[in-house]
């Protein structure tokens, strides 16, 4: 026996320092690889949840601009550089259907008829690419909206063209 009381140490042979640190870098390397995969899905995920999301949400607001325009008979853009875009609606007496304004902190706002409070639409407008704008008697409209997915700008754009009741 051993000084210890342990028995006699084996005749085989363990695994070298040399091994141990190769066996180390290949786990390393696997881990590197899974880790990788993971963060590029959790970010297309991140994006495409995003994007969908923006996607919705420019969709209900055209869909509502475009319902208010057929019912109108009247349009009436107001830009204000670098600080507001608007649009009007008004019906043949002249009074307001709705009224839309994005703002140049990225903010849509709707206001229905005339005192009535403010409906908050969307707060990721792109105030510099969406546009309001008359060609004769049609409105056209872009909107562009965006946001962060993690580390990473997602845009979406959607434009359209309306035309007023005669």
């Amino acid at each position: 026996m051993g000084a210890l009381g342990f028995g006699k140490v084996k005749e085989g042979r363990g695994l070298s320092v040399v091994e141990l640190l190769a066996a180390i870098a290949i786990i390393g390397g696997i881990i590197a690889v899974f880790y990788s995969v993971f963060v590029t899905n959790w970010l297309a995920i991140e994006q495409y949840t995003v994007r969908t999301h923006l996607w919705e949400e420019v969709s209900r607001i055209m869909r509502r601009m475009t319902a208010d325009g057929h019912a109108a008979t009247a349009v009436q853009v107001t830009v204000v550089p670098a600080t507001s875009k608007t649009v009007r609606f008004n019906d043949r007496a002249g009074n307001q259907i709705a009224l839309y304004q994005i703002d140049n902190a990225g903010l849509i706002q709707r206001w229905g008829a005339s005192g009535s409070p403010a409906e908050q639409l969307s707060a990721s407008a792109d105030f510099v690419n969406s546009s309001l704008a008359t060609s004769g008697r049609a409105l056209q409209v872009r909107l562009e909206l965006e946001d962060l997915a993690l580390t990473h700008l997602v845009e979406v754009a959607s434009e359209n063209e309306i035309f007023p009741r005669n």
